[in-house]
């Protein structure tokens, strides 16, 4: 008897139109959860040496499906080396 209060409870709640608002709003804030610019990071290592780290621009994958999601994002020209089990592309 306690389940069937609650689940009238929750199905309350949806027809009420609280969850559009709340997949309204979801929907408003995503853009603003962006990703910051790739540019060249300064950065200070082991050896205390300064270093400029940007973009990759070779790739080495380790999976024959990440090895295929890679080229299907169109950086398959970036990939140096894969592992033996990646077959597809076969310009890798």
């Amino acid at each position: 008897m306690v389940g069937s209060v609650s689940g009238r409870r929750q199905m309350r709640w949806f027809r009420s139109g609280n969850m559009a608002v709340l997949l309204l709003a979801l929907s408003l804030l995503a853009p603003s959860c962006g990703f910051k610019a790739l540019a060249a990071e300064t950065v200070v290592d082991a050896s205390g040496r300064t270093v400029a780290i940007g973009p990759g621009t070779r790739i080495l994958t380790l999976g024959s499906d990440v090895t295929e999601i890679v080229d299907a994002l169109g950086a398959g020209e970036r990939i140096i080396a894969v592992d033996r089990g990646s077959k597809y592309p076969a310009a890798v």
